[in-house]
């Protein structure tokens, strides 16, 4: 993005107003029918997957044709997700055109929602459409600061400002007209801006002038479009809009339940625009988990949330208050997700959950009290939100490795597996992972994922507080980060010697150091959640459950997982051992433990 300060400088000195966009004699915009999304579907997938011609042609708001706007094509490296892929069209044009990920192939996710994305971008196409056919009768527009709003900038400054900045119109013209301010980009969603007030159409009367500030940020994926529009008569905004499918848990891929329901493409009778694009604004994400960024939802399908079914009282959130800071919780700046949130797990199976024995044989859990976990606990899967949505399943069973005993240096034999049971009528097929056999080498790399603490702190010291001295919270998403091995001897230097066999120590890998990224790590919060091989590729593995760390991130400490390949065996034994309305202590079978 360009510096606002030198542009700012640069309007102050403008003399006329050179931005300005007119059309002192056109008529008014007829009604504009916006042609069919123009798609072509790569070959490859196009035999592999006929139905996705099908889901094209029976859409009616989309056509195969020469030349496409978007391709149709399967992902590089993932070939059960379909993408639309901006192609044949001029990369420096105002296209709106996005990178679109979509859901399984193999499930019917992608097929379902395809006709639901065609629909939007159909209809946005009209929108931007309105604008095609010539400007508006007598009004002038441009973009403004709201320093100088007498100054038009011009169009290189508008594309690197973007919607930082004020629009200004005036009725040059003998008649009222009816404004409105839409704003559409990649995220696919249409608003309607509040143009005066919490109006989004007004009326401009003949000689008024109106100064309308800057558009929210929607926090769009790519190039973005504020449209204009103007009309000899009252219209609805309203109807021109549409909501974005990219939510909370549909950042990444777009299924089937990321739609609200589609609307057919709006009347633009007696319509007409002026159109003001802007650059693609920077879209990375903040370094979170450590460095991570969210997770994809359909990676990351085995992903199991354990959370706590007790909440706090108003009497311990304020008795919390009271504590010295040392000994606070925070309570009443977490939210209820936050303060019941445990820890992460993997589903192995329909009704199986591995996860690290600190999450569910310590503190309350601690014999006599271990069938407690049974009423105290729960876990929720089929969701990337942190303690919402999905479906939620109780704990009936739990096998906990007999060497845990969370009193030796370190955490050893941080394992356990626990019976799930829904109790939903109609239950969610939640995608198992299956446990590897085979340890990583150092120098691997491989796949963190949790809803843990994402800022440093040095050991010792408060992982609720980091060492830039802020509350640390939860990430309301699901996050994931690359994480590298480090070789046992290495990593025992740098733990002071608390490393055992049976644990995986993983670093900031060293491609991500030398190009300046920031650190990855576990912290609080990612406990019992997995490390994965090949994450993303369909064939994924379970290579180690978070268990401890020395601090979270601080300088070259190691986080420390327990591994999955080495306590394979136990794995096995476990699944035949677990019973409904037990907990059960097992050894390890290669040992006699």
């Amino acid at each position: 993005m360009g510096n606002p300060f030198l542009i700012l400088a640069f309007v102050a000195l403008l003399t006329s107003p050179a931005g300005v966009l007119s059309a002192q004699d056109g008529a008014p915009g007829a009604t504009q029918v916006a042609s069919k999304v123009k798609v072509k579907i790569a070959p490859d997938t196009d035999s592999r997957w006929p139905e996705l011609r099908v889901e094209v042609l029976a859409s009616g708001t989309a056509e195969i044709s020469e030349p496409p706007e978007l391709l149709l094509t399967t992902d590089d490296a993932f070939d059960d997700f379909v993408e639309l892929r901006p192609e044949g069209s001029d990369p420096t044009a105002d296209s709106v055109m996005p990178f679109i990920r979509l859901g399984r192939l193999s499930a019917g996710d992608a097929q379902e929602a395809l006709p639901q994305v065609l629909s939007l971008l159909h209809r946005q196409k009209a929108v931007l459409g309105i604008s095609d056919a010539g400007l508006p009768a007598g009004i002038k527009a441009c973009k403004v600061t709201p320093e100088y709003p007498d100054n038009c900038l011009p169009v290189e400054a508008v594309r690197a400002v973007g919607p930082m900045l004020s629009t200004s119109v005036r009725n040059a013209s003998r008649e009222p007209k009816f404004i409105a301010l839409l704003e559409t980009s990649s995220s696919l969603g249409i608003s309607a801006a509040a143009v005066r007030g919490s109006e989004t159409m007004v009326r401009l009367a003949p000689g008024e002038r109106l100064v309308i500030g800057p558009v929210a940020d929607s926090g769009s994926k790519g190039k973005s479009h504020e449209i204009l529009v103007v009309s000899e008569k009252a219209f609805d905004p309203a109807a021109l809009a549409q909501p974005s499918p990219y939510g909370a848990s549909c950042r990444v891929r777009l299924y089937p339940d990321c739609f609200a329901g589609g609307k057919p493409p709006p009347s633009t009778a007696g319509l007409s625009a002026i159109r003001f694009s802007f650059e693609e604004r920077n879209a990375d994400p903040e370094p979170v988990m450590g460095g991570g960024v969210v997770a994809a939802r359909g990676d990351s399908d085995w992903m199991v949330e354990l959370y706590s079914t007790l909440p706090y009282t108003p009497e311990e959130i304020e008795a919390d208050k009271r504590l010295p800071p040392a000994e606070r919780q925070y309570l009443a700046k977490r939210s209820p997700e936050e303060r019941a949130h445990a820890c992460g797990g993997t589903m192995l199976a329909a009704n199986l959950v591995l996860t690290a024995a600190h999450c569910v044989a310590t503190g309350r859990f601690l014999k006599p009290n271990e069938m407690r976990l049974f009423t105290d606990r729960r876990v929720r899967i089929g969701s990337l939100r942190l303690g919402r949505g999905g479906e939620t399943r109780a704990i009936v069973g739990a096998v906990i490795h007999d060497g845990y005993t969370a009193q030796e240096a370190g955490i050893p034999y941080d394992i356990a597996l626990l019976l799930v049971k829904s109790d939903e009528r109609f239950r969610l097929e939640a995608r198992a992972l299956k446990v590897a056999t085979t340890s990583p080498p150092p120098g691997t790399i491989l796949t963190g994922l949790g809803w843990g603490y994402t800022q440093s702190v040095a050991p010792g010291a408060n992982l609720l507080v980091s060492m830039a001295n802020k509350l640390q919270h939860n990430p309301q998403l699901l996050q994931q980060a690359p994480l590298e091995v480090l070789a046992g001897p290495a990593c025992n230097r740098r733990v002071g010697g608390k490393w055992r066999p049976g644990m995986l120590c993983l670093v900031t890998p060293k491609t991500v150091s030398a190009r300046g990224g920031a650190p990855t790590f576990s912290c609080r919060g990612d406990s019992g959640g997995p490390l994965v091989r090949a994450y993303g590729s369909g064939q994924e593995e379970l290579v180690g459950l978070t268990s401890w760390s020395l601090g979270c991130g601080y300088k070259d400490t190691p986080s420390v997982y327990t591994s999955a390949a080495y306590f394979s065996r136990w794995v096995e034994a476990a699944r035949k051992a677990i019973r409904a309305g037990a907990v059960v202590r097992l050894g390890d079978p290669a040992s006699g433990r």
